[in-house]
């Protein structure tokens, strides 16, 4: 199952256990539930007639009237097999039923829908007539979800770009447009032209209705009547005339209009400008077929539309009428600037240019065929790239090239859009020269020797040489690399031996500063105890307690020795990530805050080290001995000196009575030991039941033989 039906299917069994009371029961409540989001989920159970039919495959929904109103309701979710049984059914217009369903949410558009899950013949009746109505109460609202029937004007015929089955005809109702879909396999559609004037009966759908909710309303479930063909003399036409007076979407519901003149200008093969007899420059939009040729004396026949300078024909058809002689316009030279900007340089356009002859002077920037397929190039005139039009007469790109210097004389053609409702003040985008024949293109000068192809040329020459240069020094390179490697591997065995030394050293140290100081402790312990045997009991019972002391401080040493081989905080560039990777096994629970804002290039990796481990000790006493349960590790260094401290909140020390080596207790005598070898300072404070905090100062003076790189 499909997702929107699994959602369309909770949402109904949702709606029924809650009972009957929220169910909408008419036609008029279903339709004004419909596109509510608020309402997707909401059961509905209707006794209606059917104004419309409902089959399989016909129509994606069916119109449903009572005496409340009418409504829209979709068909195009099977909820199960057993509602697969009605659909394959034929319901015709007039059939009194019960439908039941449910608002859910559509597939495509997202928006909310009345969807039917079962529909259960009750009766017949005779199927409703269309309502004549006029386009303001189509407009209206009145008849939303009713059968009407209407007379209009076929003003265009488009396919649906989203929905290929599917055709718009585009109708004009007294001035107002009104679309109408039509089935493309619809027969009516070859016998229909444009002008025909017809009778649709259909369904009124609502402005919000299918997934283009500004569509407005239009006409479904749609039945047409021919009433007048087009004329089967489209030249039958009035010619255009003065409509001044005439607002532009005044003039876009005029019927046909021809006018009749000398083609000065052709382009694309389907657009040309007209010189009509009282001079009125004409533009015209062929419908599919091709424009005439420069020169030609045409009758064009279209519906007149304006860009709000002058009348234009679109979906025009044309032919040639008998002409007189007529002498060219003489080019008139001008600069680009001239009709781009104003006489003070601002960019503005003159569209009285529309229709002139003009002569430019420029370079050709590019051809037709490099990303510019409509026998378009530019000319780069004084500060503007102009395009010119060619596509009429490609016999003047003869010998062209990018970077002539050419005289360009053609009809000045202005790129205006038409006025629509939705563009009331159409802009001038641009304009363009049309090329009237192929002497119209003059090249005055052609570009130097340096042509694309010569440079290419000489740049593969080049380009030879330059390789068989990195050729000769890859090889040199090669065997420089092949000493050179030679000489890193003996250099980097040195290395490695000389870490390996320094490392062993720094071990060596460690266990000699700590273990064996702490094995020597337990021995002396050991031998006293045993003097002491048989005559001092509280003397050999002491020492038995220092060695085991000692015994657990050196098991505890190893261990952190231990660690240390294997911890990579000394790889750390921060040091306060270091420190609590350092500290992170030893702490337990305790909450850890550090703050040491000193940059790890400072230490030496000696340094480092002993500073990890004064502070690994000083918090592990805090959480051992003094039941911490938040540490805290603050650093910071001024010039050459470097100051941290190690803060807790547990029980607290007097730090003039604390048990020192000769109770066993080495942690703060250890590291007073490391802090003087660094010829440091240790400044403890703590009193019993707030805390301690121990402050270290070290002198820090980089040491470059032992700074990691």
């Amino acid at each position: 199952m499909k997702t929107p039906v699994l959602i369309a299917s909770i949402f109904t069994v949702l709606a029924v256990c809650a009972g009957t009371g929220d169910v909408i029961r008419t036609a008029a409540e279903l339709q004004a539930a419909a596109f509510d989001h608020a309402e997707i989920g909401r059961a509905f159970d209707i006794e209606a007639s059917l104004a419309t039919p409902c089959h399989k495959g016909v129509e994606s929904s069916f119109a449903v009237e009572d005496a409340s109103g009418a409504a829209l309701i979709r068909k195009d979710i099977v909820f199960s097999p057993s509602a697969r049984a009605w659909q394959d059914k034929l319901f015709p217009a007039g059939t009194r039923a019960r439908i039941t369903g449910v608002i859910g949410l559509g597939r495509r558009s997202r928006r909310a829908y009345p969807y039917c899950s079962t529909l259960e013949k009750i009766g017949s009746a005779t199927a409703p007539k269309p309502t004549p109505v006029s386009p303001d109460e189509f407009l209206s609202g009145k008849y939303d979800c009713r059968l009407v029937v209407v007379n209009a004007i076929v003003r265009d015929i488009v396919t649906d770009e989203i929905n290929p089955d599917y055709k718009y005809v585009i109708l004009d109702m007294k001035g107002e447009v009104v679309p109408m879909p039509v089935s493309a396999e619809n027969p009516l559609l070859e016998s229909l032209a444009i002008g025909s004037e017809i009778e649709a009966a259909g369904v009124c759908a609502p402005t919000q209705l299918g997934i283009r909710r500004q569509l407005g309303r239009h006409i479904i479930h749609n039945t047409v009547r021919i009433v007048s063909n087009a004329k089967d003399n489209p030249y039958d036409a009035p010619l255009i005339e003065d409509f001044t007076r005439l607002r532009p979407q005044d003039i876009a519901t005029l019927g046909r209009h021809r006018a009749i003149g000398q083609v000065i200008a052709a382009w694309h093969g389907d657009n040309a400008l007209l010189k009509c007899d009282d001079g009125r420059i004409v533009r015209i939009e062929t419908d599919g077929g091709a424009a005439p040729k420069y020169g030609d004396r045409v009758e064009a026949v279209g519906f007149p539309e304006s860009d709000l300078y002058r009348i234009n024909l679109s979906r025009a058809v044309w032919r040639k009428v008998p002409s007189v002689a007529a002498a060219d316009e003489t080019p008139q030279s001008v600069e680009a600037d001239a009709l781009l900007t104003d006489e003070t340089g601002r960019r503005c356009f003159d569209p009285y240019a529309q229709g002139h002859v003009i002569r430019l002077r420029g370079i050709v920037r590019n051809m037709p065929g490099e990303g510019n397929l409509d026998g378009r190039f530019n000319v780069e005139s004084g500060n503007f790239i102009v395009p010119v039009d060619a596509s009429a007469t490609p016999d003047a790109l003869n010998g062209l090239s990018v970077g002539c210097e050419v005289s360009v004389a053609g009809t000045c053609v202005m790129e205006i859009d038409n006025w629509r409702p939705n563009l009331p003040f159409p802009a001038i985008n641009g304009f363009f020269v049309v090329v009237r024949r192929p002497s119209d293109i003059a090249v005055i000068s052609r570009p130097s020797w340096w042509t694309p192809p010569r440079l290419a040329a000489v740049a593969g020459t080049l380009l030879l040489v330059l390789v068989g240069s990195l050729v000769w020094n890859a090889l040199l390179k090669h065997l420089a690399e092949r000493r050179g490697r030679e000489l890193a591997k003996t250099a980097i065995a040195k290395a490695e031996s000389d870490l390996k030394v320094d490392e062993r050293t720094r071990l060596a140290v460690e266990l000699h500063d700590s273990i064996s100081q702490n094995l020597t402790g337990i021995s002396l312990a050991i031998r006293a105890a045993e003097r002491l045997v048989g005559t001092d009991t509280d003397g050999t019972r002491g020492n038995l307690k220092l060695a085991s002391r000692s015994l657990d401080s050196c098991r505890q040493e190893l261990k952190n020795c231990l660690w240390d081989l294997r911890n990579s905080a000394l790889d750390e560039a921060d040091m306060s990530e270091a420190i609590r990777q350092t500290l992170a096994p030893h702490i337990g629970d305790a909450e850890l805050s550090v703050r040491f804002n000193v940059p790890r290039e400072r230490f030496s990796d000696k340094t480092a080290h002993a500073i990890l481990h004064i502070i690994r000790e000083l918090a592990t006493n805090a959480v051992r001995h003094g039941h911490a349960t938040h540490v805290k590790v603050a650093g910071s260094i001024e010039g050459d000196e470097l100051r941290f401290s190690v803060r807790d909140d547990g029980c607290g020390f007097d730090p003039n009575a604390c048990p020192g080596m000769d109770e066993g207790h080495f942690g703060l005598q250890g590291v007073r030991e490391r802090v003087n070898n660094l010829e440091g300072f240790v400044e403890v404070t703590s009193a019993p039941g707030k805390g301690a905090h121990i402050a270290v100062r070290l002198s820090v003076r980089r040491d470059t033989s032992d700074t990691r790189a």
